[in-house]
């Protein structure tokens, strides 16, 4: 077909009611992840994906779609010539055209808008962004989408697997160790750490396994509350270490003192969900809307088969119900790398059933530290 040729000889009625969205990327990931997104986004739109141009002008002989979403760079036939050849038809023409690009390459921007395109989306593509523009485009041709306005930028799925809420260390006692939080915490229930860290700054034998901590004073101070924890099982020599940074003057600055090394213990959640912009746990403890975590994902990855050099990501809280035990909240990534996001994009993607492995396979790729 020649690039004049016309991609349909008469315009082809609708086979539905539903408003019809083509897809055209040829990257099979990356279209798997947008096609789940936004069929999660828009329940009422039927969409059709395809890999390349010439398969995008083979689907338009049969039907005409109300928008198209295009990459640029393909194989064969590429954006930029799809957009010629939907410009060029009399029959395309006014179909409206949205293209996928990297954010920095924008004279290729420019081509594409000087072609035609209606609109462009950077890659990685923020879906909440995304489905706001489609929504707009489609506006201009008085046809309303439904669209499930759940203020989230990618598709969830539920997953029960262990995370690790870091809270630092700002003191030590023989029976108890303090930590900065930054909300009020009321309930008097035990809770599980990971004190691994703790151990090996006070040169004691590691305790890998979380042990149960009851909960002592909680008191306001300037930017949170520091919050006492009473050790329900002593680690070997714990007493006599910590007593000795207790009491010993200016001992306790060496071991816990380093702002660029702090000590952290880690508090025993759960998570309820996830997705690659954020994730859901389930706390004992609460904490309030817009603070900031330090969360490792290290078990929560391991689970999913996704390996990776950093685990630990920070998050800010989104959303935090007060009344409820344990406690739901939403966080979002703020740090996470790119590739482990589109790791797990893939896997809220994907239909497979899920299991927990009870060893994390040694055959699984290797997340690289961006």
């Amino acid at each position: 077909m020649g690039d004049d040729a016309r991609l349909t000889t008469k315009p082809m009625p609708s086979k539905t009611a539903r408003p019809y969205v083509l897809i055209v990327d040829y990257d099979p990931v990356h279209s798997r992840i947008a096609l789940s997104n936004l069929q999660e986004k828009f329940p009422d739109v039927e969409f059709a994906l395809v890999r390349n141009g010439q398969d995008a002008v083979s689907m338009m002989q049969s039907r005409i779609p109300d928008l198209t979403i295009t990459d640029l760079q393909m194989p064969g036939l590429n954006g930029f010539a799809l957009l010629r050849k939907i410009r060029a038809d009399e029959y395309t023409r006014e179909v409206p055209v949205m293209v996928l690009g990297g954010v920095r390459d924008m004279e290729s921007v420019r081509l594409a808008v000087s072609l035609g395109a209606d609109d462009f989306i950077a890659k990685p593509v923020d879906f909440h962004v995304l489905s706001k523009r489609i929504n707009q485009l489609m506006a201009k041709k008085k046809l309303g989408l439904s669209l499930r306005e759940n203020h989230r930028a990618y598709k969830r799925r539920e997953v029960q697997l262990p995370v690790e809420v870091h809270l630092m260390v700002v003191a030590v006692g023989a029976d108890r160790f303090t930590v900065l939080m930054p909300g009020e915490v009321v309930n008097s229930a035990s809770s599980l750490f990971n004190i691994s860290r703790l151990c090996r700054a006070l040169r004691v034998p590691v305790v890998n396994e979380p042990v149960g901590c009851l909960l002592g004073e909680c008191r306001s101070v300037k930017g949170g509350y520091l919050v006492d924890l009473l050790l329900q099982k002593l680690p070997q020599g714990y007493p006599e270490s910590a007593g000795r940074v207790h009491d010993v003057a200016g001992y306790a600055s060496q071991v816990l003192g380093n702002p660029r090394q702090p000590v952290y213990v880690g508090l025993q959640c759960t998570s309820l969900d996830v997705s690659g912009g954020g994730i859901r746990i389930e706390s004992p403890w609460p904490f309030p809307s817009s603070a900031g975590l330090r969360i490792s994902l290290r078990k929560l990855l391991g689970g999913l088969g996704i390996r990776a050099e950093d685990v630990h990501v920070t998050c800010i809280v989104r959303h935090a119900p007060k009344k409820q035990h344990p406690f739901h909240c939403g966080l979002q990534f703020t740090d996470l790398d790119p590739e482990v996001r589109e790791a797990l994009m893939n896997w809220c993607a994907s239909t497979d059933s899920f299991e927990i492995p009870s060893e994390p396979s040694s055959q699984k790729p290797n997340m690289k530290k961006a």
